[in-house]
């Protein structure tokens, strides 16, 4: 296993194990005092972990971190991030999203367009689902 991966696979059990996401920045300040750099696994991690408790401001704060670490999110970042966001009921906040990730020319998949459309008709927004289907 590549080391890098072994370091995400130890950072993500840590904080999942434990329950201990609010001490995230202990851990990464950690890992580079070890001489491990967080990469954009570490950070899609800890997006993943946040959205999956509903911290959607925690979750945007990583990525802030990402950005200013000179990391740009990916395909993965963004699709947990909709996710999180469409299961709040902030459908045009996710759609807007989207939008965002096009513009830093990161291609939305069939996994963008199927949280989307989930997400519109779970809060009852058919007509939003139909617009992004007609995309």
């Amino acid at each position: 296993m590549r080391s890098s991966r072994k370091h995400d696979l130890e950072f993500h059990h840590r904080l999942y194990r434990k329950g201990q996401l609010s001490k995230v920045r202990e851990v990464l300040l950690e890992m580079k005092g070890s001489g491990v750099s967080p990469n954009r696994n570490t950070y899609n991690i800890l997006v993943h972990g946040y959205c999956k408790l509903r911290w959607l401001k925690e979750a945007a704060e990583v990525v802030e971190l990402m950005r200013a670490n000179d990391m740009v999110p990916d395909i993965w970042t963004y699709n947990t991030i909709m996710r999180g966001l469409c299961d709040e009921g902030k459908v045009k906040e996710a759609i807007s999203l989207r939008d965002e990730m096009e513009s830093l020319r990161v291609m939305p998949d069939e996994v963008t367009y199927n949280t989307l459309i989930d997400g519109c008709f779970q809060w009852r927004k058919s007509v939003e689902a139909f617009k992004l289907v007609g995309k």
